[in-house]
């Protein structure tokens, strides 16, 4: 479509009361043109995206993942296909679930396969994050329902009580012989030692330990 200015006189001899019926014409020409965009910045999506946004990069400040913002900012403000890219206009008041569902059904048009159950979650859960921030603002008195994800349930890999004992019986017995490297790292009794500890301790290791 091709942008043109729209010409219009208030009819008013006054300059003051020329520019205040001057900005209804403009907040009617807008509403006019799409009745769920923001009429002001600040009940718009992108406004509280944006807030959303500098609070998280504050909290993860420090964090031990760090790529918790990254992630996040990355679904929020994606060029093309971000969600600001399509809800940043949007007064966050008006917002629903078929929406969000829309939202969804444009991401998949966008690629050869559909997205996967869980991205689309995360582009849900992102959303749900913003309108919380109108929520708490007192802008809208409800969040909209997400459209729910079917997921598939995915276990991880796991071994067997015999496998496990064969698995370290042979690596005592390579680390005792102490010629076996592993990416460059030679096998010695301490690992073989950790790999027991984690396993009888349930620890789950992360980038800490």
């Amino acid at each position: 479509m091709k942008k043109r200015y729209v010409v219009r006189s208030t009819k008013e001899t006054s300059r003051l009361d020329a520019a205040e019926v001057a900005e209804e014409i403009v907040a009617d020409y807008k509403s006019k043109q799409n009745t769920s965009h923001a009429l002001t910045k600040d009940r718009s999506f992108e406004h509280y995206a944006r807030l959303q946004s500098n609070a998280t990069k504050v909290q993860k400040r420090g964090a031990q993942n760090k790529y918790a913002f990254s992630d996040e900012y990355k679904i929020l403000f994606r060029a093309e296909d971000g969600v600001v890219a399509y809800f940043g206009k949007h007064d966050v008041g008006k917002i629903n679930s078929g929406m969000v569902r829309d939202d969804l059904t444009f991401l998949d048009s966008r690629r050869d396969k559909p997205l996967a159950s869980g991205t689309k979650a995360k582009q849900c859960m992102m959303i749900g994050k913003v309108l919380m921030y109108a929520l708490e603002d007192g802008v809208i008195d409800i969040i909209p329902a997400m459209p729910k994800q079917r997921t598939k349930d995915a276990p991880r890999v796991s071994i067997t009580g015999g496998q496990y004992k064969k698995l370290i019986t042979t690596a005592r017995k390579i680390a005792a012989a102490g010629e076996t490297k592993v990416r460059g790292v030679l096998i010695e009794p301490q690992h073989v030692q950790i790999w027991e500890f984690m396993v009888h301790s349930f620890m789950r290791p992360t980038v800490s330990e």
